[in-house]
Formats: C-alpha cells, structure tokens, sequence
C-alpha cells in the first residue's frame, strides 16, 4: 500500500509535501494545494538566490546597491557635500570608524582603477580581496570574472595582477580546479596587535620638541630591498647630483669661443685712423 510522500525541511518551515502520486489516495485539489505550498516554502528559502523578499537584510542591500552606485557616478563636489567632516568622523565609535575607514579605501582604490584606463590594477584587487577575506575561510574566493567587473578591468589582468601580488610575496593563494581560487593577503601572526602608529615609529624618527630642521633627513627612504627595481645598465654607483652619462661614452669639451671662459677678443681696427699701409695689411 502507498503511502503519501513527504519531506522535512530545515529549520521552522514545517513538512513539504512533494509530488505524490495519485494512488495515493488524495484528491486533485489536495494535490494542487501541495504543490502550491512546495512552490511558496521553496521560493522563501531559496529567494531565488538570495534572502527572501519579505527579509529586511534585502531591503538593506538594495538600500546599500542603490547608494554605492549614486556614489560611485557622483561628481566630486556632490561627494564632498555628501562626506563626512572631521567633526562627524570623530564622533563614531571605533568600530564603525574603523568600517568606514576601510570602505573609503576600498572605494577610492576602486575609483581610482575604473577611472584611469592605465593605472595598475593590483592595490585594487589586493584591497578587495583583503577586504573580502573576513570570514570563516580565512580567503577570498570571489571569480576573477567578478573582480574584473568591479575595478573595470579585463580578466586576463586581474589574473596577472594576482599572479604578481603571489610572486611578491603580497598574496596567498591556493589553487581549486574546477572552481575559484582561494587568495589571501600575507599576513604576520605577529603583528596582529600592531596599528598604524606602531608601524610609524617602527620606520620613521620621532620628531624632537622644538623647531623643525630646515631639511630633515627622512630614516629608511627608500623600498623594501625585496621590492627594490634593477638599476638600468651605466646608472649604478652615481650618488651625485649631477647626471650619469651612458655606459662607454665619452663627454668631450665643446670648443670655447672667443669672449667665453676669459679669452681675450682679437684686436679691432679703427677705419678712421687707418693708414693706407694699414689698410693694406688688413688685407
């Protein structure tokens, strides 16, 4: 004997009834209305992917879509009438002072990125992938498709530019076939307790009470060695301010002039005290 067929969903949805047979026993309108059940608790758990209609987090993220794309097409007087003051910026608790800081970056390194057709892409994607790395998997795992669209790039440079932050050691990633990568920024165990303060006395000096030096000498100016660009061939060893010359050529003097570098002009003649002989000599 066939029994009605019957599945429970997770969570407080209740039992869903599937499409059961007619032997079953149960009428055609029963039947119709547990189809139509299926229907309605399928489309509120899936929410056609995403929450369901009736969540307020949906109602929050179109508010937040709509606001990040006026935003993004706002001129620059209509963002700085939109900003903060500092007034404001102060007044937030750390938290969301700390939030809004880093959605500043973010979106200033992605306007940057979409804005100027030839600006490297890749503190962009680190800033992104950083920022999308706060979860339970440690990684960002957003498609390089995804990526490309949100600093207008192609996907071709988003995967160099993946491929460089890993080679400088920037980026972490481990590889899935078939499905997107795991990236992270690298990141020291050690400075977890670090901010940015910690890291300004670790690599600047302290300024002293008193006047400031007319030109102070900045500690460790320069790039990390790691990072530093090979020197082109003929420019190593110049600490001077004058301008190297190329490799293997050599600088001759330019002839001097007279009147130039203390040389004495030829003697003129005066055409009204010539004398016929010295007319004469003068040709």
């Amino acid at each position: 004997m066939a029994h009605p067929q019957h599945a429970q969903v997770n969570g407080d949805r209740g039992k869903l009834l599937w499409h059961a047979p007619k032997c079953t026993g149960l009428s055609p309108e029963k039947l119709i209305e547990a189809e139509r059940q299926e229907q309605t608790l399928l489309a509120a758990r899936l929410g056609h992917n995403g929450p369901p209609t009736d969540d307020p987090r949906a109602a929050r993220r179109a508010e937040l879509v709509a606001a990040i794309t006026a935003w993004v097409q706002a001129t620059k007087e209509a963002r700085l009438t939109k900003s903060l003051s500092r007034e404001e910026l102060g007044a937030l608790d750390r938290a969301d002072r700390l939030r809004v800081l880093r959605v500043s970056r973010l979106e200033q390194l992605i306007r940057k990125t979409r804005n100027n057709a030839t600006e490297d892409c890749l503190e962009a994607v680190i800033e992104l992938v950083t920022a999308t790395c706060d979860n339970a998997l440690g990684a960002s795992y957003l498609s390089t498709a995804r990526i490309a669209e949100v600093v207008g790039r192609h996907v071709n440079s988003i995967r160099n530019a993946i491929d460089r932050g890993v080679e400088t050691g920037r980026l972490r990633r481990e590889c899935r076939p078939g499905a997107s990568d795991y990236v992270w920024p690298v990141v020291s165990a050690e400075l977890s307790g670090a901010q940015a303060w910690d890291f300004i006395a670790a690599l600047s000096t302290e300024r002293k009470p008193g006047r400031p030096a007319k030109h102070p000498q900045s500690k460790g100016v320069g790039v990390f060695d790691s990072e530093k660009a090979p020197q082109p061939d003929g420019m190593a060893g110049f600490e001077t301010g004058s301008p190297p010359h190329a490799k293997g050529v050599g600088v001759s003097n330019p002839p001097q002039v007279w009147g130039v570098g203390g040389l004495e002009k030829p003697p003129q003649a005066n055409p009204k005290t010539l004398t016929p002989q010295g007319v004469a000599d003068l040709h």
